[in-house]
């Protein structure tokens, strides 16, 4: 009879997992109860971003009390159009779909905007040259400077301020952004 029960999820004791749900391993993202798993979940937003010709740039969740939306910010070098933010939008919303029937949240899609984050080592090294803005660690204190990005190397960037050249290590830098041509 234990034997039974093991395998029938009606009968009480048994295994209340069913064998045919899938169950990611990693990184989770939880969402309504559905959960994700982050890398994966980046993967099919980028297949669904290169689908519609931009790249992705940076994604994240927002959650308020009016549920999670699914922020996601991608790149074209023509730039990018609202056309292009629908296009990417109804291709995530497919992908989503056919991979987590249960997913419920709402999708976002813009570009990184004139003032955009710098997240990734590749986003400094497309702003070199440029003026940016950089919050990060010093001596247990946080510390926000302006200046010219005159270098990066994948784990540093030398920084042009009113006070001079700053290094500061990626590891420290709590947040970083474009400024735009007018300040």
């Amino acid at each position: 009879m234990a034997a039974r029960r093991a395998h029938n999820p009606k009968v009480v004791g048994s295994n209340p997992t069913p064998a045919t749900k899938k169950t990611p391993t990693g990184v989770f993202v939880f969402t309504r109860g559905v959960c994700l798993q982050g890398l994966l979940l980046e993967q099919l937003v980028a297949k669904s971003i290169v689908a519609a010709g931009a790249e992705l740039y940076h994604m994240n969740w927002s959650r308020s009390s009016g549920g999670e939306t699914l922020l996601v910010r991608i790149d074209k070098a023509d730039g990018v159009k609202l056309e292009d933010c629908i296009a990417v939008n109804k291709q995530i919303k497919f992908n989503l779909a056919a991979e987590y029937p249960d997913f419920s949240g709402s999708i976002e899609v813009s570009s990184p905007g004139v003032n955009r984050g710098l997240y990734k080592a590749w986003h400094y090294e497309k702003v070199v040259g440029k003026n940016i803005k950089v919050k990060y660690s010093k001596d247990n204190e946080n510390v926000t400077l302006e200046g010219l990005l005159q270098a990066f190397d994948d784990s540093r960037l030398s920084l042009l301020a009113v006070t001079g050249v700053i290094e500061i290590s990626l590891c420290d830098i709590i947040k970083a952004s474009l400024l735009s041509d007018g300040g």
